[in-house]
């Protein structure tokens, strides 16, 4: 098996109720390849110009001590829901205009130049999913604007660089032409069963459009590395009740196997688990399925 790892958001360990420091320490102790997480621009600039890395620290710090390799995430988008963290000071959000770019890139350096001194670092992300509509207005970045943080994290630091894109429509979509040149590593988005909408009552769900062979092919064309930067290990739902039930119909242990049984397919570098904290959350209710799974990866791998 590829090399594994995860993404940890201490946003969604706090929605869950469990306990960011408890629950980074059970991770840490899976020993997994990378663990991704996340600098958002409105938490460490609540105020222009006046940054707070208490929290981003503070996790660095304990994967530092551990010797855990973290790949990190900068920018605007980050992962999970609502996508773009803008800051509430900022008062226009259009992401083309000179001087929402200009304030991007003064946090994008504030990140890096306050962070580079964690060994733990090995690849800063820049942004996410950048070129892939999302958020509530369904928004791309310019691809100016990712080029300028690109370069401009380049200027910064050594360290490599991973771009994302959304791998569910990877071929129909070709992102991965236009972030190949500016990537050190390319990464994307697999989600085998995701809420769609709902006809006649019933929920429908849907994966990607490609075919592993398809989506291996694509990747392969980029000349890069590449990685499945999320592969989904967490349900995907209409509706936070049917996430936290104990049956959800989009994911179960059985899937979770399935979905990694597909991922060998597509001969990625490394495979990063999306919804370690779904597994923490189903453990703290004593369903200790998830976890047992993720376990046995990291033994095998």
């Amino acid at each position: 098996m590829s090399n594994i790892g995860a993404t940890f958001s201490h946003h969604q360990i706090t929605n869950l109720g469990l306990s960011v420091e408890e629950s980074l320490t059970k991770v840490l102790a899976l020993e997994l390849a990378y663990l991704r997480l996340a600098c958002h621009w409105s938490e460490v600039e609540s105020s222009v110009g006046e940054y707070d890395f208490t929290q981003i620290e503070r996790l660095l710090s304990m994967c530092d001590e551990r010797g855990q390799a973290v790949v990190l995430t900068l920018g605007v988008k980050a992962p999970r829901w609502p996508e773009f963290y803008w800051p509430e000071w900022l008062s226009s959000r259009e992401a083309s205009a000179p001087d929402v770019q200009s304030a991007i890139g003064s946090f994008v350096s504030a990140c890096v130049t306050s962070l580079r001194q964690h060994a733990c670092i090995k690849y800063w992300q820049v942004e996410n999913e950048p070129l892939d509509p999302s958020g509530p207005d369904h928004t791309v970045l310019p691809m100016k604007l990712l080029s300028m943080e690109v370069d401009l994290v380049r200027s910064l630091d050594p360290r490599p660089i991973i771009l994302t894109a959304w791998g569910n429509e990877l071929v129909r979509r070709k992102t991965l032409p236009q972030l190949a040149p500016l990537a050190d590593v390319i990464g994307i988005d697999l989600y085998d069963r995701q809420y769609s909408t709902t006809i006649l009552g019933k929920h429908i769900y849907r994966g990607p459009e490609d075919s592993p062979q398809d989506l291996r092919r694509a990747l392969e064309a980029t000349g890069k590395k590449y990685w499945i930067m999320e592969l989904q290990a967490e349900p995907w739902e209409k509706d936070e009740a049917s996430y936290l039930s104990d049956e959800p119909a989009s994911m179960s242990p059985q899937r979770l196997h399935d979905h990694l049984t597909r991922a060998r397919l597509l001969g990625a570098e490394c495979v990063m688990l999306w919804g370690i904290e779904y597994a923490l959350f189903r453990a703290h209710k004593e369903d200790q399925r998830y976890m047992a799974i993720i376990e046995r990866l990291h033994d095998d791998a």
